[in-house]
């Protein structure tokens, strides 16, 4: 679904590379937030994660930068991990040539209408492409549809990221946890206008210009 020539001039966010002990990584993560996080699922993260990102360079031939200082708050250790150039395309065109000598059909400029449900079973999907409906036949269906930030008047997520795949994976009996938690990254102030980055705001920090000064204060 969707269209992999969106990602063309998109960013990709850093990936995480783990060169010391697992358990440094899954302290790092539950310290940063507030240990809410369930610990299973961070080990689980800390432990399989190196594996999986150096796969982009052995499996899918993509260049990977590596950071060697500590750049981003949050991280007891150098760890963050970038396509090169930053740009999204460098991992869609890959991995997508990748999908499609495996003989997998894409779907783009599509959208998922619904689920397929069949005695308390999902069998497929329901999806509108134009203006005409196609059914497609699966038995399972994996939901990699986003959060519902772009429900938000202010917000960096596309529109389209509005929670439908949640909305049908609640339908057909799925349990959903940490609904409250919606990433954000505070880029930028409304009032006063004024541009404000990740390390102000992880330092809890907030900075504006008032005339010609700069002027710090702290956020609780």
């Amino acid at each position: 679904m969707g269209d992999l020539q969106l990602f063309q001039i998109v960013y990709t966010r850093p990936f995480f590379l783990l060169e010391i002990p697992p358990i440094n990584f899954c302290q790092d993560i539950l310290e940063g937030n507030r240990h809410l996080s369930d610990e299973r699922l961070a080990r689980v993260l800390a432990e399989e994660c190196t594996d999986r990102v150096n796969e982009l360079e052995s499996k899918f031939g993509i260049s990977l930068e590596r950071e060697k200082v500590i750049i981003t708050p949050g991280h007891s250790f150098p760890r963050r991990v970038y396509a090169g150039t930053g740009l999204g395309r460098n991992i869609t065109k890959s991995m997508g040539k990748y999908a499609m000598e495996l003989g997998i059909d894409f779907y783009e400029q599509s959208a998922v209408v619904d689920l397929i449900n069949d005695h308390n079973q999902i069998k497929g999907a329901l999806i509108q492409r134009g203006k005409g409906f196609h059914i497609i036949h699966s038995p399972a269906v994996i939901l990699a549809t986003g959060g519902f930030g772009g429900l938000y008047q202010s917000s960096d997520n596309p529109r389209d990221v509005s929670g439908e795949g949640i909305g049908m994976a609640w339908r057909y009996g799925a349990i959903l946890v940490d609904m409250e938690f919606v990433q954000f990254y505070p880029y930028r102030l409304q009032q006063p206008e004024y541009p404000c980055y990740d390390k102000d705001f992880w330092e809890r920090r907030l900075s504006f210009k008032r005339k010609t000064r700069t002027v710090y204060g702290k956020i609780p």
